[in-house]
């Protein structure tokens, strides 16, 4: 059983909701949520590193443009609290 440091990764960001799991279908993230909130961790597949990466660039460029997209509030590429971004 994989251990995220989802407690670190949220107080970082200032935000203390309690959070849980989610079922995810995708093998590239592990993925957590607060009532406001989404954490996305990725995994050690070999595409989790540059679809994140891309992902952190291609979001708040989408939603400049009207898209509707999540806000991306934060995106950690440190690997300070954890592995990877």
């Amino acid at each position: 059983m994989i251990t995220d440091p989802v407690d670190a990764i949220l107080a970082r960001h200032g935000i203390r909701d309690p959070w849980q799991p989610l079922t995810c279908t995708g093998v590239a993230n592990r993925i957590y949520a607060t009532r406001d909130v989404v954490v996305r961790i990725a995994t050690d597949h070999p595409e989790a590193i540059p679809d994140a990466r891309t992902e952190s660039v291609a979001a708040p460029v989408a939603r400049a443009a009207g898209l509707p997209v999540p806000h991306l509030i934060a995106f950690d590429d440190s690997r300070e609290i954890t592995a990877g971004p």
